[in-house]
């Protein structure tokens, strides 16, 4: 019995060096000619809201991750799900300038974007239907404006993946009109990878 499965065994993997018995590279089995307006790479919360924000604006958008279906999101999938979200702009510029400390490598403009899309972060979850908490998270209480430095908790509940469960079935709700997601090594377009 043993003799004939190693023969089995070697006729299988001596067939397999033929081409016409090969299995075929995922890469060739995917219509690579597909048209989009944004190319988002990248399936954490930065990109899932990135991917929303431009279906948003009618764009048709390709949303890609390298990680396997039911495995993408990355650290955004396990993190605290807390969301930087300031009310205060004037506070919460001294308190990222004062992080920045005695550092050059963030010029104030460049500061000054980073707290105008922080403080922005309500409004976008207010327009997309998030319920969240003001939820007291501040890293450095002794820099000077830091109490602006307040974070929201969405769907109020921390380490339960929940704001990316939340963006995942934002990205779902867009897949059906502008946005095709993809997840595995090599992706085309399509939702579930066979």
């Amino acid at each position: 019995m043993k003799k004939v499965l190693s023969l089995v065994l070697v006729v299988l993997m001596s067939l397999s060096m033929f081409p016409a018995f090969a299995a075929e590279p995922f890469e060739t089995t995917v219509d690579w000619d597909a048209e989009y307006d944004v190319v988002v790479i990248g399936y954490g919360a930065a990109g899932a809201t990135a991917a929303i924000s431009a279906a948003d604006a009618g764009a048709k958008v390709l949303l890609l991750e390298k990680a396997p279906y039911g495995e993408e999101g990355g650290n955004s999938r396990y993190a605290a799900q807390l969301v930087l979200a300031p009310k205060d702009r004037d506070a919460a510029l001294v308190y990222y300038k004062n992080l920045r400390g005695d550092f050059n490598n963030q010029t104030d403009e460049v500061i000054e974007g980073l707290v105008d899309g922080l403080c922005s972060v309500r409004g976008w979850l207010d327009a997309h239907g998030a319920e969240y908490i003001d939820y007291p998270f501040i890293e450095y209480p002794e820099l000077e404006g830091s109490e602006c430095a307040i974070t929201v908790l969405v769907n109020k509940k921390s380490w339960s993946g929940e704001f990316y469960k939340f963006l995942q079935k934002k990205v779902q709700e867009n897949s059906d009109k502008k946005t095709a997601s993809a997840c595995g090594t090599a992706c085309g377009a399509s939702e579930k990878p066979e």
